[in-house]
């Protein structure tokens, strides 16, 4: 623990190797004269995670390549430091971080020349945010009125919404709570704060590891309405750089085009795609967490809590729907749409729907959510007494094998090709991956959720095309897309297990060298920016 707290604060040996690293990278530059250029050209990086070694040399990297193309000026900002009003313990960490100045140093280290301070420093601006925050809060007769809340034509309440979610641990919002208030104050705030930082210093690019919560969204949607190009750096499941655009402002992939992507292939492509992803998803199910699914600490079909699980059958002679939840605060926003508030209102309503028909449930809880999820689950199973709650722990595929399963319910999980994979069919609850694929199904309305639950149950319409669930494991798992690096991601971004600190990814680095990345970056941006055009067109978006 002491280890991690020096790690956490202290300018470390292992900060001094990365120091000494940019600073050969930057002279590279200069020596080989590729830093001139442009020197108006200004970009704005996130600086919130400069305590993750690969965060920082992706970063790194990033920066290095765009001063190479004639950007003259990298401003930095810290997205994560408008979350100290939540926790003493957050107000204690970054008053220790300023102290210790490590941030600072390792700031300055990839390429940052000046630290842009957004904090709540005008009282004026904070009580004409107070007052439109009243307003709006007065004007929400629903959970639904605050999801589709703008502040001038930018449509930020989902932001708030699961920055709530969040911060308060709450399963969901109450639009009346005064907390709601202080997001919507923090909302409109940092709204004007950015969009003048935007108009004064017109920044080309807008680099941030996320695009989700109250601060990163906001800045992403705003960078965005002022022209910016925004990328994002992390969270993008498997991608080295998602691009946003406005007709998508999530750091999930765009996925629309995976059907057709697949179809250009020609057909030796398409079989070895096929081939490469039926072992791919073999070795998923029987518990192995490949670098795709690297968020997940351990895989939920190798859990030991394995055997025979033992199922109360409350209405005698009803087969079983399974629920699989998920963890009720970790934004849940994060596709374009979803048919029920938040999680919590879907799982209820899914208890709510089965219990009236009389059919059987399993609610199995997520295997990785945050604290607090439990109370949550508990205060359900008060609720709902004719419901088989089991633990988070149970291994997915007992579940698999258990009898009378006649379809599962996520939201937009995983679980829906792995479980449609071993036949079992799934209904979606929002836009998620699959929905180019018709082996798991995504109503549209409530109504056309409850139809095609109770249909299910029934065994109507359950045909699976297995071979269709190995083309999007292969599509969104393998194949190559725009903000993909192949030698970069699957050596070091899913090599979670063995490249974490800075000299491992050096080792790396050195093999697959510092010219071919710059090169692998160029495409990069290049192929991202064609997504965009073709968006911006109205053509279909690639996959």
């Amino acid at each position: 623990m002491i280890k991690k707290l020096k790690a956490y604060f202290l300018y470390t040996a292992e900060d001094k190797d990365f120091v000494t690293f940019s600073r050969q990278l930057f002279e590279n530059a200069k020596d080989s004269n590729l830093r001139g250029g442009e020197h108006q050209k200004k970009i704005l990086v996130d600086c919130s995670h400069l305590s993750y070694s690969k965060w920082n040399i992706k970063l790194l990297l990033i920066v290095s390549n765009r001063l190479r193309s004639g950007i003259g000026e990298v401003h930095g900002f810290y997205p994560s430091r408008f979350f100290i009003w939540n926790t003493f313990n957050s107000l204690i960490i970054s008053l220790l971080k300023a102290i210790f100045n490590k941030d600072k140093i390792l700031a300055r280290s990839i390429g940052v020349t000046e630290l842009k301070r957004l904090g709540f420093s005008s009282f004026k601006l904070i009580y004409e945010s107070y007052k439109l925050a009243k307003f709006a809060q007065k004007t929400f007769q629903n959970k639904k009125d605050l999801l589709s809340f703008s502040i001038e034509g930018v449509v930020v309440g989902d932001l708030i919404y699961d920055t709530y979610l969040k911060w308060y641990r709450k399963p969901t919002v109450d639009i009346h709570d005064k907390r709601l208030l202080m997001l919507l104050i923090a909302a409109h705030y940092l709204f004007k704060k950015f969009s003048y930082l935007s108009k004064i210093e017109k920044y080309e690019e807008v680099y941030l590891t996320h695009s989700v919560y109250l601060v990163f969204g906001i800045a992403a949607r705003v960078s965005l309405k002022h022209g910016a190009s925004v990328f994002i750096t992390q969270n993008t499941r498997g991608l080295f750089l998602q691009r946003l655009s406005d007709d998508h402002v999530h750091q999930t992939p765009r996925f629309e085009g995976y059907k057709q992507s697949f179809s250009l292939l020609d057909s030796e492509e398409q079989t070895a795609a096929i081939c490469l992803a039926r072992k791919k998803l073999h070795e998923r199910l029987s518990g192995k967490v490949d670098g795709s699914i690297s968020y997940m600490r351990k895989s939920a079909y190798s859990f030991a809590e394995s055997g025979f699980i033992d199922l109360v059958e409350y209405f005698p002679g009803k087969p079983y729907a399974l629920i699989m939840l998920h963890c009720f605060f970790d934004s849940p926003h994060i596709y374009r749409w979803m048919i029920f508030e938040d999680f919590y209102e879907w799982v209820v309503h899914c208890l709510e729907l089965l219990e009236v028909n009389e059919l059987n449930v399993i609610v199995k809880g997520h295997p990785n959510g945050l604290n607090g999820n439990q109370e949550v689950v508990e205060n359900l199973k008060k609720r709902f007494h004719k419901a088989n709650f089991l633990s988070s722990q149970i291994n997915n595929n007992d579940l698999l094998r258990a009898d009378n399963i006649k379809v599962a319910l996520t939201v937009y999980g995983t679980m829906a090709h792995e479980f449609c994979y071993k036949g079992v069919p799934v209904i979606n609850a929002g836009d998620n991956p699959h929905i180019a694929y018709g082996f798991s199904k995504t109503p549209r309305t409530v109504e056309a959720f409850n139809r095609a639950v109770i249909d299910s149950m029934a065994g109507v319409g359950s045909d699976i095309e297995t071979e269709e669930v190995e083309q999007f494991y292969y599509m969104n798992y393998l194949a190559d897309k725009p903000g993909y690096i192949r030698c970069y991601d699957e050596q070091i971004e899913a090599g979670f297990s063995c490249v974490a600190r800075y000299r491992e990814i050096f080792d790396v680095i050195d093999k697959i060298t510092l010219a071919q990345l710059n090169t692998e970056i160029d495409r990069c941006l290049e192929e991202l920016s064609d997504v965009v055009k073709k968006s911006d067109n109205g053509h279909k978006l690639p996959g």
